[in-house]
This record gives structure tokens, sequence and C-alpha cells, in this order.
């Protein structure tokens, strides 16, 4: 379902060329969803994770590569919109992949990125306990003036901003709070991946629900009225050449 929403909203950008590259694209359900069902010409993804590669590759039969993106070397203006969902702040040099994702966009093609959002409102509440800290897999952290000062430093024009999403704001901070609460690391998380015990947080197991749900509620109203929900979702394009030349008309005037 989630996937299917990501693809939707791809699918309704206006977009230079029905081209992607889904970057991070997990086992390939949205590159996927978008060759099949919105009609893009081609849909492209990367993903490091073996298994998920070979899945993509071959049960879905997507158009897929094992490597980092700075490896791969696409030709330049090769894709109308680049994604990257939860994977710019696993990445040790941000600036770099940005450049990068500049370099392969159409002009006026857009780049759609979502990380944790550092100003969120639970993060100043669970502290070390926060969801999106992780610091076992996050390198970068990003609050929406850092994220859009990086993305216009690299040319970008920012188009949308968001700080809510249904997948994953309510359950970023259900389980913040609840670990704070109990003083658990990651504790319903942790048994959902199968490195937690039932017996270890079926407290939290019990109220998880509940809390979902009042916390839902909490981050609906925080969207509409704050930059603190728990992730920061940007569309920013590609200025078009034309503006470009543009721009370098009046700077020589």
């Amino acid at each position: 379902f989630f996937r299917g929403t990501r693809a939707r909203l791809i699918s309704e950008l206006e977009l230079p060329g029905k081209s992607v590259l889904d970057v991070g694209s997990g086992r390939g359900w949205i590159v996927y969803l978008l060759k099949q069902k919105h009609g893009f010409k081609r849909a492209a993804g990367t993903q490091i994770s073996h298994s998920a590669y070979l899945y993509s590759k071959n049960v879905l039969g997507l158009e897929i590569y094992d490597k980092e993106l700075k490896e791969i070397r696409f030709a330049s203006n090769s894709f109308g919109v680049v994604t990257m969902w939860h994977v710019l702040e696993h990445v040790r040099s941000p600036e770099e992949y940005v450049s990068e994702i500049e370099r392969i966009l159409m002009p006026g093609g857009v780049f759609v990125v979502e990380v944790p959002n550092w100003d969120s409102w639970t993060r100043g509440v669970s502290g070390r306990y926060w969801l999106g800290l992780d610091l076992e897999y996050h390198l970068t952290f990003f609050g929406k003036q850092t994220l859009i000062g990086l993305l216009e430093e690299k040319g970008f024009e920012i188009e949308k901003v968001k700080t809510f999403s249904w997948e994953y704001s309510a359950f970023l901070s259900a389980q913040s709070l609840l670990g704070k609460m109990s003083g658990i690391h990651q504790g319903f998380f942790g048994w959902l991946q199968g490195k937690r015990k039932i017996s270890e947080v079926w407290m939290e197991v019990m109220i998880f629900l509940p809390v979902w749900v009042a916390v839902l509620g909490i981050n609906l109203i925080v969207e509409g009225i704050s930059d603190e929900g728990e992730v920061l979702t940007v569309i920013a394009r590609k200025p078009y050449e034309t503006k470009v030349r543009k721009n370098k008309k009046h700077e020589e005037i």
C-alpha cells in the first residue's frame, strides 16, 4: 500500500521525461509499479543489499544495480525523476550524492527525498530513545533548513516540503515515546525485526496500537501548524536550461 502511494505521488509530478531512478530501492516495488502501472518507459533502482537486489532482478525483472550511485556513472540528463526514501541519512557524503543526482537529472527533472526530521517534536521529548536517531545506521541528520540549504546549494529549486508520512510518522513517534517510558531502546521495533524476545517488550507490544492512534492525531496537528513532524519530504526541481541561461545573462549584465 505504501509503495503504491509513493509510486502514485511520483506519477503525478510534472516531469520532463517518463524515466525514474530510485536510489536504495529496497525490493523494487516502487520501481515495478511505476513501470507496470504508471507507464514509465525507464524505471531503474540501486540496491546494495544482495537479497533485495536478486529479488528485484530475478523476480520483478527490473533494471537494478548493486553498486553505490556514484560508482554506476549514469549519463548526464538520464532521468526525469530521482527518488531517495530514507537513504540520504545513511550515506557518508550526502553532498556528493546530491551533486550526482543533479547531474543525472534532466533539466526540469525532480528530486524527491525523504529523511527523518531532526527538528521533530518527539526527538526533544524522547532524547536518545528517538527512533530516527538510530546511530548504528544513520550517519547524517537533517532539519528543514539543513536539507533545503543543501539542495539549494546544489542548484535545486524547492517546490514542496512536508513533515508528515502515513507510513512513518505515527510509528516513529509511538516507538520513541514508548522507549522513553520503558527505558528500552527500539523495543517494539526490535521485536518486529526479530532482535528482541516478546518477554522483553510485552508491555510495549500490548499498548503500541493505542499509543500509535494517539500520536497519529498529534502528528496530523503538528503538520498543520509547525515544521516539527517526524519526517522531511522535499520535492525539488533542477532548473530548465533556459532558466539557467537567463540567470547567467542577468549576472553578466
